[in-house]
């Protein structure tokens, strides 16, 4: 059964950082990216862009092939990220164009590992350099922050990919590992990073 809006309503009185508010940021074009929370309803969106994103870019773990969902398992699984108490997927959108997706996923639900979330964001190649990444990663980090269960966000990126690696290091994330060979493109091996932030509640 999908989420419903009876189930969202029930969550935002019982949790206050379940549901959080649509975020308006101009970008450095002067367009206005909108991010909201992602539903089971976006699903095939989400996987429309998906699949676009994995054909233009090698810096993710997956390529023209896509993750192989079908549309009731992407359903499924925002609605399980939408139900937990760890995880926020968001979506960013010029316009109706979906041009991000950024989401953080909570390890487990075992009180030992909820704590630690991993994140992972893509924007649409042709608004790169926009400063989209840079507010969708700030969004979902303030929303870790509201969120009393979080307390140590990871991600692995493209031990290469000095852009991103900048940007998560300007969002307060630190180098706390390497994984060799962890890609293997068209017969290349290429080494990843592990990087950490840890949230601090007042």
């Amino acid at each position: 059964m999908l989420f419903t809006a009876i189930q969202y309503t029930m969550c935002s009185v019982i949790i206050r950082w379940c549901i959080m508010k649509n975020v308006k940021t101009t970008l450095k074009n002067g367009q206005i990216l909108s991010i909201r929370e992602a539903t089971p309803n976006d699903a095939e969106a989400v996987l429309t862009y998906l699949a676009l994103i994995g054909v233009q870019s090698d810096n993710l773990d997956f390529g023209p092939e896509g993750l192989g969902y079908t549309v009731e398992e992407e359903a499924g699984f925002i609605e399980a990220i939408a139900l937990s108490d760890n995880g926020k997927i968001l979506m960013g959108f010029i316009g109706r164009e979906l041009v991000s997706v950024a989401h953080l996923a909570g390890k487990s639900k075992r009180p030992r590992t909820k704590h630690a979330a991993t994140l992972a964001i893509s924007v649409i190649q042709s608004h790169w350099h926009l400063g989209i990444g840079d507010a969708m990663l700030g969004t979902l980090i303030d929303w870790a922050k509201t969120n009393p269960v979080l307390r140590v966000l990871d991600l692995e990126v493209r031990a290469d990919n000095a852009a991103a690696i900048a940007l998560y290091e300007k969002h307060g994330f630190l180098r706390s590992g390497r994984f060799p060979q962890r890609f293997r493109i068209e017969g290349v091996s290429i080494d990843t990073l592990l990087m950490t932030k840890e949230i601090k509640h007042d």
